[in-house]
């Protein structure tokens, strides 16, 4: 990435490069979406957010930045003079007020008391309508490169948008490590000036599979739901429905005796009420399999339906 020093303070100046212009905050974390598949599509990580006489930026940069020094950056900048941000955003996307349903952008003049800086999860809210101006800096690089301790993270990313990689072998992990040209080699000096390498691919492999055992702890306890919160009902439902099953135990391991969950509706019988999720069928070809799984989850609270179903009603 090319670095430039500003002539009057003693600071880097970061190379910007406009990548679009974006009405409200949802628009921004749809762009997000659009630039972590450059990082395996783990989240953008945020970094911080501030004020200056012209208006509110937030930085972010690559979640693989901390432990492998990549040197992508974005940022976010929401001018306080809205109306200038608006009339660019129409230079921008010209068929914009042609599209059904277009409300009128936000042109109003903020200032520092009445726009600042908020925390991540308050932006969604603060910036609904807002223009927002979406910027990039560097590349993105040693994504693959040498990682001391932990399972790589790349190795991370790839398990949690595939799951089902959480039951690999480790000579399938190491494998991947291997396709994926993961940098295994650490290279160190020997205190004589020489550099001496060792390959850790067998400390790497021990390190992704832990990785693995320990998530896969955590996901069958269902600690959340043992807690006894308010929704863990419908956290159920969420959680075990027939596309995160797939998604956990992959298309080759997905078979018609394998449990999933049905969303049902509310067993409410008042009309004006809106569905709420009270009720979930647990559906497989193989009964006996089903009713294992569903005694294990609601501790024998099971009641049977007819055929290979059960339903499961709030307590």
């Amino acid at each position: 990435m090319q670095v430039v020093f500003c002539k009057n303070k003693n600071k880097i100046r970061v190379p910007w490069i406009e990548y679009g212009v974006v009405r409200g905050w949802d628009a921004v974390l749809a762009t997000f979406q659009v630039l972590s598949e450059q990082c395996d599509c783990k989240p953008i990580m945020s970094r911080s957010g501030h004020a200056n006489k012209h208006g509110v930026t937030y930085r972010m940069e690559c979640p693989y930045a901390n432990r492998l020094g990549c040197g992508w950056q974005c940022r976010v900048v929401i001018r306080f003079d809205q109306n200038l941000a608006a009339e660019e955003y129409l230079r921008k996307h010209p068929e914009a007020p042609h599209a059904p349903g277009f409300v009128a952008l936000d042109r109003t003049r903020y200032c520092k008391q009445t726009m600042f800086a908020v925390k991540q999860e308050l932006r969604l809210l603060s910036h609904t309508d807002h223009v927002c101006i979406i910027s990039t800096a560097g590349v993105h690089s040693k994504h693959t490169g040498y990682q001391a301790f932990g399972a790589h993270v790349a190795w991370e990313a790839f398990v949690r948008m595939h799951p089902y990689a959480l039951t690999f072998a480790r000579f399938q992990i190491q494998q991947w490590l291997e396709d994926r040209k993961i940098q295994c080699i650490h290279e160190q000096d020997d205190g004589h000036g020489n550099i001496v390498q060792t390959n850790q691919m067998r400390v790497m492999v021990e390190s992704c599979k832990r990785f693995c055992e320990r998530l896969r702890t955590s996901m069958e306890n269902d600690t959340a739901v043992k807690n006894g919160y308010a929704g863990k009902l419908l956290a159920m439902c969420e959680k075990y429905c027939l596309k995160e099953t797939i998604a956990r135990l992959g298309h080759t391991h997905f078979d018609p005796h394998t449990p999933y969950i049905i969303p049902g509706w509310s067993a409410d019988t008042d009309e004006d009420a809106e569905p709420g999720g009270l009720v979930v069928l647990l559906s497989t070809m193989n009964l006996a399999l089903n009713h294992a799984r569903a005694q294990h989850w609601y501790a024998g609270n099971v009641t049977m339906a007819i055929d290979h179903t059960f339903k499961v009603l709030a307590a």
